[in-house]
């Protein structure tokens, strides 16, 4: 496993052509990731004893070349560096400036500041590019945060579950609701955990619009902010579509059985004028595989299957969690062949 390098090779290959990294058609025979893609370099994270991962709610990458994965179980953040070194450790469980009870979602800005969210805390920790803990937005929004990102612009950009359904929120630098950039659907009620766990919504910037994939709808929506028109394209995965009918009464066993069952849709990820969207099997990092659907104007849909699971696209290149063994993690960098 290479140990080092992996930062300048993701940015050497910003500059690939479109149809190194996202072509229109399948190419491969069978369309499995590991046939149609190469893996370019990849970097162990290093287990420290005193700072061991537990339970990854969510990995980011750094501009200027950090990992932040945070540990649901261990209520903290974790920076890693060079060669996959621990850097910092960020929070600890509790309620007061810099500690969480759930961070779940991670995101880096432009400027290198972290941002963590915290969904039972509710509110946006922000820790300034040298890690050093900033300042706390107390947010306000209905229901539970599945996807979270920076805006250029400054705020963030929020994919809620909310007891009507799944929606967009657009944030200010202050945490307040600016805008509502997908509502939520009338006729859909939460009320239960595997309600929760299925219906999930993942947003992101692509230029002037917003790409937002939705697991209630089953489709792909693109925002314009310029003319605030939505266009949708549905998404041709059948596993979508195959969810079975959650435990009657909620059993440990049977719900983890259950939530393993179907794919839901993870993220949606600009790359060179298409889309590239992931569905997961499982509730987290260490389950089950990913498959992906890459969406490009000309040429429709391409469809790869059994992906480790992706936590990023950069122009094209994935990055992935890769199944480094017992006690081990590490990401790896994927590239079209």
């Amino acid at each position: 496993m290479i140990q080092g390098g992996w930062c300048m090779v993701l940015g050497g290959l910003l500059g690939a052509a479109v149809s190194d990294v996202l072509p229109a058609q399948v190419s491969c025979a069978r369309p499995s990731f590991r046939e149609c893609h190469a893996r370019l370099d990849s970097i162990e994270l290093r287990q420290d004893e005193r700072a061991l991962i537990v339970q990854i709610g969510a990995v980011a990458l750094g501009p200027r070349g950090h990992i932040a994965v945070s540990d649901i179980s261990e209520a903290n953040v974790k920076i890693y560096g060079d060669g996959g070194r621990l850097v910092a450790v960020l929070g600890r469980k509790g309620s007061g400036p810099g500690e969480f009870q759930e961070p779940i979602r991670l995101d880096f800005d432009a400027s290198g500041r972290l941002l963590v969210l915290d969904n039972v805390l509710r509110r946006l920790t922000i820790f300034d590019p040298s890690f050093r803990f900033s300042k706390t937005l107390r947010l306000q929004y209905p229901g539970y945060v599945t996807s979270l990102q920076a805006l250029p612009a400054g705020g963030t950009l929020l994919g809620v579950v909310a007891g009507g359904g799944v929606g967009v929120l657009r944030l200010d630098s202050l945490g307040r609701v600016r805008d509502t950039l997908l509502a939520p659907p009338r006729g859909m009620r939460m009320g239960s955990e595997p309600w929760r766990v299925l219906n999930q919504v993942s947003a992101t910037i692509q230029g002037d619009a917003v790409l937002i994939v939705s697991a209630v709808q089953d489709s792909l929506f693109r925002h314009d902010q310029r003319s605030r028109r939505i266009s949708a394209v549905q998404v041709p995965a059948a596993e979508l579509r195959r969810v079975p009918d959650p435990p009657a009464r909620f059993d440990p066993k049977a719900f983890a059985i259950w939530a393993n069952s179907f794919f839901r849709p993870n993220g949606v990820y600009p790359s060179h004028g298409g889309v590239i969207v992931t569905l997961q099997k499982g509730l987290t990092f260490e389950g089950p595989v990913t498959h992906i659907w890459a969406f490009h104007p000309t040429g429709g849909w391409s469809e790869f299957r059994d992906s480790p699971p992706v936590v990023d696209v950069r122009d094209g290149v994935l990055v992935t969690m890769l199944d480094a063994g017992p006690e081990r993690i590490a990401i790896g960098l994927f590239r079209r062949r």
